[in-house]
């Protein structure tokens, strides 16, 4: 899958030229885009490993293919859920900036980097909602952080599992 520099979607310039918001705009949708995709092969994946494991007849190795399974579904779902939810959690915050911007068109103007807005509740407005943008980085940047750790134990993990099953197998 494709990634996207979010850093390069979020910015001043973005939020106060129309052209460049429309680009930004696009990028965000890409990138909820591209959640979705990861969501459906994911969700793919469990169904081609399910059939595949009921195909096995009846019996130890049925028994085995199920328990595995049910390990492989349950790390799944402990890896992305939460990632998913933060991830559009935080698209939709971007969202929501460039939607409310789009408002703000002929209302603020561009200058040194910086952006002015016509009064004070606007700019309060535009405030809080780089605050959300924030706080949301924020819960994204610590799902991450959880997933690369429960990416490593699975890992181990599995390699644990790989030496008793040689181990078994030799006998």
């Amino acid at each position: 899958m494709a990634a996207i520099d979010m850093t390069k979607v979020v910015t001043v310039d973005a939020v106060g030229d129309k052209n460049l918001r429309t680009l930004s705009k696009a990028q965000v949708a890409q990138f909820k885009a591209l959640l979705a995709e990861r969501r459906s092969v994911v969700s793919s994946m469990v169904s081609q490993a399910e059939s595949l494991v009921s195909a096995v007849p009846p019996g130890e190795m049925r028994r085995g293919g199920l328990a595995g399974l049910e390990n492989a579904k349950r790390n799944n779902s402990e890896l992305f859920e939460d990632l998913d939810a933060v991830q559009l959690s935080y698209a939709e915050s971007l969202e929501a900036l460039f939607n409310w911007a789009d408002t703000q068109d002929g209302k603020m103007k561009l200058q040194g980097g910086r952006i002015f807005f016509a009064d004070e509740a606007a700019t309060m407005r535009f405030q809080a909602l780089v605050k959300n943008i924030e706080t949301q980085e924020g819960l994204y940047n610590r799902v991450v952080e959880k997933v690369a750790v429960k990416q490593q134990q699975i890992r181990l993990r599995d390699a644990e599992m790989k030496r008793e099953a040689a181990k078994i197998l030799s006998k």
